[in-house]
């Protein structure tokens, strides 16, 4: 074949792999999700006229995005691969694992932060020993992979990272330091057989030629899991909070014997400290309510990390429809 027939054949692929209708497609559609994602919760959501007119565009871009990919022969992304079932399934599995671990990352240092005066740098570094884990942890699966089926793997990891999520859950306002890092680090310890073992089970039946392509689909299945699981905790926790306040004043009246000796005694206290009489029962109905509104926060992280933890449950059915790998994909890539 001459040169220039080669050139002509390369730039003719080129603009119709990449073209600019497709590319746009594509574009709409995930970068309106993501507004709709980070903007919902200021926004309210479908109440919003802005969030409205995103949702629509998402569903056009992502729609017509679709259409165009299954017309064409060789498309940018074969969306065909989800014909094999493994690649679907770990897809899948895939989103809902982005979902869990992302939405645990931000709530976990928020409420350190936020109930328990923990600084930015403190916060975080209980979530440090927790990255080391993965990181041990990641040979030793290697390893494991090519000897045990990664359906029980999986499962495996599901539990424990689900069983962490359910401790979380029964965390308080009086958790210190050590229970939060031994918490983080039990639910890495879990995504550990994770990440590897759905890696090796998605391409078990991948052809070699289209590896590069399925990995992408599966990073983007990983990355819109953590844009939706950050925006649902986060739409979760400004309402359970509302609900849970609202359960919590109540019992916060005249009629509550309770009520009243934790306001004397609190008011007492002030008097004792040089407040004046008046101004000590202002500020000890501010502590009051200051009391309640920090036992709602509480409880609706506490409703955050029980709905992750049963995701994770919910999963393990999707995870045990996987086909054992026919051998050990040591040349499988995994991202």
């Amino acid at each position: 074949m001459a040169r220039s027939e080669y050139q002509r054949l390369t730039r003719s692929r080129s603009r119709r792999f990449f073209s600019p209708a497709m590319r746009s497609r594509i574009s709409l559609g995930l970068g309106s999700m993501q507004i709709i994602l980070d903007k919902g919760e200021r926004e309210d959501w479908l109440s919003s006229n802005f969030i409205v007119c995103f949702f629509v565009l998402m569903l056009v871009g992502l729609i017509a995005g679709i259409i165009w990919e299954l017309r064409e022969k060789n498309p940018v992304v074969d969306l065909r691969m989800m014909k094999n079932r493994n690649f679907a399934l770990a897809t899948v599995a895939m989103f809902f694992l982005g979902f869990v671990l992302y939405a645990s990352t931000v709530l976990i240092p928020q409420m350190l932060q936020e109930l328990l005066g923990y600084t930015a740098q403190l916060s975080g570094m209980a979530l440090s020993p927790g990255g080391a884990v993965i990181m041990c942890m990641m040979p030793v699966v290697g390893l494991l992979v090519s000897r045990v089926d990664t359906r029980i793997l999986v499962t495996f990891g599901c539990l424990v990272s689900s069983t962490a999520l359910f401790v979380m859950a029964g965390w308080d306002l009086q958790l210190d330091y050590r229970h939060a890092v031994t918490a983080r680090m039990l639910q890495s310890f879990g995504l550990a057989f994770l990440c590897i073992a759905i890696n090796v089970a998605a391409f078990a039946y991948v052809p070699r030629d289209k590896m590069n392509m399925g990995t992408g689909i599966i990073n983007l299945a990983r990355n819109i899991g953590a844009s939706v699981g950050i925006a649902t905790v986060t739409t979760m926790l400004q309402r359970r909070t509302q609900v849970h306040q609202s359960q919590l004043m109540e019992h916060v009246n005249g009629l509550s014997a309770a009520y009243h000796n934790m306001l004397a005694g609190t008011q007492t206290r002030l008097v004792s400290a040089g407040s004046g009489l008046a101004q000590a029962g202002a500020q000890a109905h501010g502590m009051v309510y200051n009391v309640v509104q920090r036992q709602a926060v509480m409880l609706a992280f506490i409703d955050n990390f029980k709905m992750l933890g049963v995701v994770f449950l919910a999963v393990i059915p999707v995870l045990l429809m996987l086909k054992r790998p026919k051998s050990a994909a040591g040349n499988v890539p995994v991202h």
